[in-house]
């Protein structure tokens, strides 16, 4: 499949890309730039690709669905948990704009050298990756509008909802139902699941 007849596929088919600026963005990042070189002939197909230590890239459906399911406005701060390869986190640094941030965290050294390597392509000054840590998120950088995890937990991680704006939007992946978490205010919360996805538990080590 070529790059066209994927954001195609996305527009017709799965029609995830109904909403004009995630379609922007999609045209824009291109998923071949952050595929491992054994799938780069595999970049378009609209499936899971692999990328180290058993983890995987997005499939492309899923992906546009949790952005659209996310919301990122120009000039928002965002919390990406787990950046991979760095796909996600520039997708996520233009829905962003230069008035936005996005901040990444990778507990994988490997991994978080490609991410950065990978989103030095596109000269993003808006995104900044660290080290993960046993603590959730970075609290330091925070309140965030938009949190994103894109690996299985067991239960809404409390902290990041702690560093979650009032009115900002968190999505995670919860028992296998991704999840979609709107803080009302400091004490309720909106919630919304849609099962049917797969997803890869977090790594903490």
């Amino acid at each position: 499949m070529t790059r066209e007849e994927l954001l195609e596929r996305l527009r017709s088919e799965t029609k995830v890309l109904d909403n004009p600026e995630i379609e922007r963005v999609f045209s824009l990042v291109n998923r071949a730039d952050f595929v491992h070189p054994d799938y780069e002939f595999e970049a378009y197909e609209d499936y899971p690709l692999p990328i180290a230590d058993g983890e995987s890239m997005l499939q492309p459906t899923t992906a546009a669905f949790i952005l659209e399911l996310l919301g990122t406005e120009i000039g928002d701060l965002v919390l990406q948990i787990g950046t991979g390869t760095g796909w996600m986190t520039t997708l996520l640094s233009y829905l962003a704009g230069h008035e936005g941030f996005v901040y990444g965290t990778e507990i994988r050294p490997e991994l978080k050298a490609e991410s950065l390597a990978n989103v030095e392509k596109y000269d993003r000054a808006n995104i900044g990756i660290e080290d993960a840590t046993n603590d959730w998120g970075l609290p330091k950088s925070g309140p965030y509008n938009r949190i994103l995890v894109t690996s299985a937990v067991e239960e809404i991680p409390r902290e990041l909802l702690d560093q979650l704006a009032v009115g900002g939007v968190l999505v995670v992946p919860v028992s296998g139902v991704l999840t979609r978490i709107q803080k009302v205010n400091e004490v309720d919360i909106d919630m919304a699941e849609y099962p049917g996805f797969s997803f890869e538990p977090l790594l903490t080590e």
